[in-house]
């Protein structure tokens, strides 16, 4: 930034919370602009959902239940060989959290996208296997700023979870279930009338039009992961031209994401070491 570049950078925005909130003042100080890839706010049914929630039209968020688990870390023998398993566990190339920073701020990320709430309170706790220095599995109750409930669980030694990131948010009228691995459906429930099934695709004129404009293929043709990446460098890239912002949001997570992001990691760690005790993320430096 100092150099005159903008910048993408991966989550979580830094080491800890210190280093993030310098990488913001440095961002401040030459005014670049920064685009963070949490990059299921790319999938177009997570955009549908988020308008369809903030719309109101389903009442207040009363409950939200989030998990990423996957299994590539639940053996000893993991990080025999293994490139991405030696960093990721050692906290002096990974940072102060280890599947809490790695997947726990897409599952966070989520939760806050989708409600338009910030997790305002935290109670955790985070293990790992022995042997390990930083977190391999944690789960954690949290309140969201609006009043809502919700759990998170985030997890790389659930074993036969390939790369399961799964949401369900409750409001007052219906619920809403999104599931990543299954990105091109989406379920929404109600007590008095049938389940609906939504469905992805740039020729399901249902969804909203700046989410069908993200969209390459009719419904029925998968698009995932790469996809949601190259929406999110685009809507930079229409940033950082000048352009309109597409829909309600800038299409990528900005700075004030990326440091709740970081908020969330510091809260969470101090919970758990202090016993899972409920910790203000407004508190935490």
């Amino acid at each position: 930034m100092e150099a005159g570049f903008d910048v993408i950078v991966d989550k979580p925005l830094a080491d800890n919370l210190a280093d993030a909130r310098a990488i913001a003042d440095a961002a401040a100080r030459t005014g670049r602009r920064i685009a963070v890839t949490h990059t299921y706010t790319g999938y177009p049914l997570v955009k549908q959902a988020r308008r369809l929630i903030r719309s109101g039209e389903y009442g207040p968020v009363r409950r939200v239940m989030v998990k990423y688990t996957q299994d590539w870390l639940s053996r000893a023998s993991d990080l025999e060989n293994n490139k991405q398993a030696e960093w990721r566990v050692d906290p002096a190339r990974s940072g102060e959290a280890g599947a809490l920073g790695d997947i726990g701020t897409h599952a966070a990320n989520l939760v806050e996208f989708i409600t338009g709430e910030r997790i305002a309170a935290i109670c955790a706790e985070l293990t790992m296997l022995p042997g390990r220095r930083i977190d391999d599995d944690g789960a954690a109750l949290f309140r969201l700023s609006g009043g809502g409930r919700g759990t998170l669980t985030a997890s790389q030694v659930c074993v036969g979870d390939i790369n399961d990131l799964a949401i369900s948010v409750w409001c007052e009228e219906a619920g809403l279930h999104w599931r990543q691995e299954e990105p091109n459906t989406m379920r929404i429930g109600y007590r008095d009338k049938p389940t609906e099934i939504w469905h992805a695709g740039a020729n399901r004129a249902y969804l909203a039009s700046d989410i069908l404009n993200i969209q390459r293929t009719p419904g029925g043709h998968p698009e995932g992961y790469l996809e949601a990446f190259a929406n999110i460098y685009a809507a930079f890239g229409r940033t950082l031209r000048g352009m309109p912002q597409e829909g309600d949001e800038p299409g990528f997570a900005t700075m004030d994401d990326a440091l709740a992001g970081m908020r969330f990691v510091r809260a969470s760690l101090d919970s758990s070491r202090q016993g899972a005790v409920w910790v203000d993320l407004a508190s935490v430096e």
